[in-house]
């Protein structure tokens, strides 16, 4: 009898082990490439997340760019208090929005878009 129990549980740590594999895999599967691009509405860019660059993509995304340039350096006037004139760049690389803040020529921030808001690249 202890025999017999002996062999059920082994046969029983197997298929416990195929159902852990299994489930790894499919977890892998589902959230490898989330992993891998960054959280849901994060953009690629280089440097940023992912692998890879999106840069020189084709394609763009007709966004209002006036409004996204005021947007830009609104974002940038209330996250730094800086109130000096600088120049706002919104480039469309088709598979993300950035905007760089110029002043005397120099970038001094970098903004990607996403879910509606711009957001500083470190």
């Amino acid at each position: 009898m202890q025999e017999e129990v002996r062999k059920a549980m082994t046969g029983a740590k197997h298929w416990g082990t195929a159902l852990l594999v299994a489930g790894a895999a499919v977890a892998l599967a589902v959230l490898g490439p989330w992993v891998l691009a960054g959280p849901p509405g994060a953009q690629r860019f280089a440097g940023g997340f992912g692998v890879g660059s999106c840069c020189g993509s084709s394609g763009g995304s007709g966004y209002n760019t006036p409004a996204l340039d005021q947007l830009a350096l609104d974002t940038y006037r209330a996250s730094t208090g800086d109130q000096s004139p600088v120049d706002v760049r919104v480039r469309d690389y088709g598979c993300h929005l950035q905007a760089d803040i110029y002043r005397d020529g120099e970038v001094v921030k970098r903004y990607f878009f996403a879910s509606g808001q711009w957001v500083e690249i470190p």
